[in-house]
């Protein structure tokens, strides 16, 4: 199956060009949204960072001519960048579930893992150690999927928190 556009005798493409400006239109929208997005997280990754360094540090660093001004470039893009890291990290980790769960292998996967997998029994005898290693190997397929609920529940607990301090410190 050919995916390409049609081409004309020249060798270009055919395509419309309201079409193509509806797809530039798209692109351009959904890199807004996704500003608007992280922004909340660069301002709580730049809030924490501030918290971080020392004051002193800072001092030193504004008092000399030309790195002051690269320091704050560079704090800047360090913080939208981490900041799209942990809201690409949150992403992720509210849409896997939905995307495994909806994935039919990988729940077999799961299921025939759990039912198939030798069982390691517990020993009165056994070393603490031992009794934790087996415990956690018995239950390492299904761990899998809690831990990831688990961790589904916290994002969404958490998530809000920098949209809301955003909106606070914007509206006050």
């Amino acid at each position: 199956m050919n995916f390409t556009w049609p081409k004309n005798e020249t060798g270009k493409s055919k395509t419309n060009p309201w079409l193509r400006l509806l797809y530039w239109g798209l692109v351009i929208a959904l890199i807004w949204f996704a500003y608007l997005n992280i922004q909340p997280y660069e301002r709580a990754v730049s809030f924490l960072g501030g918290k971080a360094t020392s004051s002193a540090f800072i001092s030193l660093i504004a008092a000399i001519p030309l790195i002051n001004g690269i320091a704050a470039i560079f704090s800047k893009s360090l913080s939208w960048i981490l900041g799209a890291i942990l809201w690409g990290v949150i992403q992720i980790i509210e849409v896997l579930p939905l995307i495994l769960y909806n994935n039919e292998k990988f729940i077999e996967k799961i299921v025939t893992e759990a039912d198939g997998r030798s069982r390691y029994q517990e020993k009165d005898t056994d070393d603490p150690t031992l009794k934790m290693l087996k415990r956690t190997y018995n239950h390492l397929p299904i761990s899998v999927v809690s831990n990831l609920e688990v961790l589904k529940i916290f994002t969404y607990t958490v998530e809000p928190i920098p949209i809301i301090k955003f909106f606070e410190s914007r509206y006050e």
